[in-house]
């Protein structure tokens, strides 16, 4: 994959949106998801290989 490039997969069918972006020798993976009517969760991982380097989670 390109430095700087984003595969997005978009609320469609699923309940769920995600995202990986590289930059720089780093890896950015979101993920937000509907809970129920009025609830989002998001998930952002950032790493650089071999290991994750911060995980956060909101709701």
């Amino acid at each position: 994959m390109n430095p700087g490039a984003c595969i997005l997969d978009a609320f469609g069918q699923t309940d769920s949106e995600r995202s990986r972006t590289e930059y720089n020798g780093s890896v950015f993976e979101k993920e937000i998801r509907q809970i129920g009517a009025n609830y989002r969760t998001r998930q952002i991982i950032i790493s650089r290989a071999p290991e994750h380097k911060t995980i956060g989670q909101y709701l």
